[in-house]
């Protein structure tokens, strides 16, 4: 596929979804399904959960396309959706999509403080059981047009969730197959490992090989001190005086543990999962802007050069490419 032709696909998808969401509506839920669960004190047996509901693309047999705002707010979660790949499949299919907001999220208050006793009722299966029991009691009457043919014992009710979403969409394929018929799980992490350094591949192998090699440079220096610094007695690393400099450098004063501040100073990077083939996504050039930043002033004339080796520099520029790309690096971060 050509260029230009690429640019007319992306144009037509960008073209095709015609959202239009109305809400957010109040479903009555039950603050526990468990059957012999104990509410904490001061909390009614029911709570109310928002919903949006897109009507766009429904036709008397299409199926539901049930998208959970799952650890987002509702508003955000129809954002993603308006210009999101869950659109193009409603049109394609003639769906209507339904967005739920999780409890204890946005304004879908399960209790007035977030107490121990009362966060005990967050969890995964009271999630996924609100889901199951929202599908089956679906307030059809108040959407002029629906009837109760849309419920799932007679439509087909298909989950779509990324990221935590996405596992919960997986989980709900499982543990309720009578009620969602399908589940589609994007970028659904469903295995749980320590220490998943494979999680950034994506960045490293696809993104721009200068910027990668800025990062790839930062993260080399500072994991060099780390290795350095060792541990404490609580098992924190131990904050050297080279550490405190970078600290320092990344104007992160107020983290007082290494992991803290390189927690801080590694957030730039989830800007990688922004990026969008529509242009009129939130942040979609939010990943250029940072790269363009890292890159500032510099030009890497062998592209070959090991920067990821032993800190032992080869050459006066080898060391000014080191010094410039902390530098890049620790201007955005206070910026």
């Amino acid at each position: 596929m050509s260029a230009v032709q690429r640019l007319a696909l992306v144009g037509l998808l960008a073209s095709a979804a015609s959202a239009a969401f109305q809400g957010p509506f109040h479903f009555t839920q039950l603050t526990t399904h468990a059957k012999h669960g104990a509410l904490p004190p001061g909390l009614n047996t029911t709570f109310e959960q928002r919903y949006w509901v897109d009507l766009a693309c429904t036709y008397a047999h299409g199926p539901v396309l049930f998208v959970d705002a799952a650890d987002k707010s509702g508003e955000a979660a129809v954002g993603a959706v308006e210009h999101g790949i869950v659109e193009h499949l409603a049109d394609a299919v003639s769906a209507t999509v339904v967005v739920l907001e999780q409890r204890y999220y946005g304004e879908s208050y399960v209790a007035p403080n977030l107490t121990v006793a009362n966060l005990q009722l967050l969890s995964t299966e009271e999630a996924l059981a609100d889901i199951a029991y929202f599908a089956s009691n679906f307030p059809y009457e108040a959407h002029p047009g629906l009837t109760a043919f849309i419920r799932p014992d007679k439509m087909p009710w298909i989950a779509y969730g990324s990221w935590i979403a996405g596992s919960k969409a997986a989980f709900l394929r499982t543990l309720y197959p009578n009620t969602i018929w399908g589940a589609i799980a994007s970028s659904a992490p469903l295995l749980a490992v320590e220490n998943v350094w494979q999680y950034l591949e994506a960045i490293r192998l696809r993104a721009d090989p200068l910027c990668v090699q800025v990062i790839t440079t930062v993260v080399g220096e500072v994991d060099d001190e780390i290795a350095l610094a060792g541990l404490d007695e609580d098992g924190e690393i131990t904050m050297t005086s080279k550490l405190e400099y970078y600290r320092d450098l990344f104007n992160l004063t107020r983290e007082k543990t290494v992991r803290d501040f390189m927690n801080q100073a590694a957030t730039p990077l989830g800007l990688w999962q922004r990026r969008s083939w529509n242009p009129a996504q939130e942040d979609h050039a939010a990943w250029d802007y940072f790269c363009s930043n890292l890159t500032r002033g510099i030009v890497l004339e062998d592209p070959d050069t090991n920067i990821q080796g032993p800190r032992e520099f080869s050459s006066s520029k080898e060391l000014q490419f080191r010094t410039q790309s902390m530098s890049n690096y620790a201007r955005y971060i206070r910026h």
